[in-house]
């Protein structure tokens, strides 16, 4: 493929491109948000399974850590949908 192949492909791309509208871009970040919230809990859920079984009790420091973390993330994302600074 040569590179005015490549930009007129490019090029065809964009003109086929269109802006989502606004209940597609707030389906996708529900979306984002449950994949981000999943995953963090399918973490936690590990650490505290291998806590367990290391013999030791997950300390209230790591959990207010994760909660403070999962807080930023929601209010990161919430504030970029809603065109925050």
């Amino acid at each position: 493929m040569g590179i005015k192949s490549f930009l007129s492909q490019c090029a065809r791309t964009l003109k086929l491109a269109v802006k989502p509208g606004r209940d597609e871009l707030w389906v996708s970040i529900k979306i984002s948000v449950l994949g981000i919230g999943v995953v963090g809990l399918v973490g936690f859920a590990i650490k505290l399974i291998g806590s367990f079984l290391s013999g030791g009790l997950v300390t209230l420091t790591a959990v207010n850590t994760t909660v403070g973390l999962i807080g930023s993330t929601v209010k990161c994302v919430l504030l970029f949908a809603l065109g925050g600074a």
